[in-house]
């Protein structure tokens, strides 16, 4: 595989908790083990938790008010892309494209779709916005159908879009004693539903616990 050159600009980055932080910092860090040069613009931790030691990339912070972050973050952008374009830009939502100079070096720009960053109530002026930023990527990464439909009405007509489920690295087998306490939390042997999410209305977790009630007649057993 030859290597590659790849800019990833977000306002969502790890050590800062969350699936958006997750997805692209593993999005950064996979690219970075493959042997690809990856240069990370991101804002601030928003949290209190320690920068990454040793991320196997290049990773810039902005922080300050938000005109100010955006304006030196495009400013550094402009100077890392005097050298050449990068074979990619990368940016996590269409808010990260504004940030971007408007002259790129013909570098394509992929944009991840999540949708919570489309309201389906948003105001004229923000539509612009959103219509504006979408008009200046090659491609759309949706993590669902239902997200695509979102962006669906400020998308520019033949812009290239996908769904493209966010992805789930591998994980270790469990140990014997964390097999228990799972099974410690079972109401029986049958199914077992998971999810893993913060618990916010917007989630719908809620009515994951009113199926569950009417699904446990016809599964027993069945725990959530």
């Amino acid at each position: 595989m030859t290597p590659r050159r790849f800019v990833i600009v977000t306002q969502t980055f790890p050590p800062d908790l969350g699936g958006m932080e997750e997805l692209t910092g593993g999005f950064a860090a996979a690219l970075a083990t493959e042997g690809h040069a990856v240069e990370v613009f991101a804002d601030r931790i928003r949290s209190d938790r320690a920068e990454l030691a040793a991320p196997g990339f290049v990773l810039r912070r902005f922080g300050g008010p938000r005109p100010w972050r955006r304006w030196r973050k495009r400013v550094a952008i402009a100077r890392a892309l005097r050298g050449g374009p990068p074979s990619a830009l990368i940016a996590d939502s269409w808010k990260s494209i504004e940030a971007l100079p408007r002259i790129t070096g013909g570098a394509p720009i992929l944009v991840l779709a999540h949708g919570m960053e489309f309201p389906p109530d948003v105001t004229a002026a923000k539509a612009r916005r959103i219509s504006d930023a979408l008009a200046r990527a090659t491609g759309v990464a949706a993590n669902s159908r239902y997200t695509l439909g979102l962006l669906a009405p400020h998308m520019p007509p033949g812009t290239r879009c996908a769904v493209v489920p966010p992805p789930i690295p591998p994980q270790p087998e469990p140990s014997p004693a964390e097999l228990a306490a799972v099974r410690a939390l079972m109401v029986g042997e049958g199914p077992v539903l998971l999810t893993l999410a913060r618990l916010e209305p917007r989630k719908g977790i809620d009515m994951v616990i009113r199926a569950v009630a009417g699904l446990a007649a016809a599964h027993p057993g069945l725990s959530l």
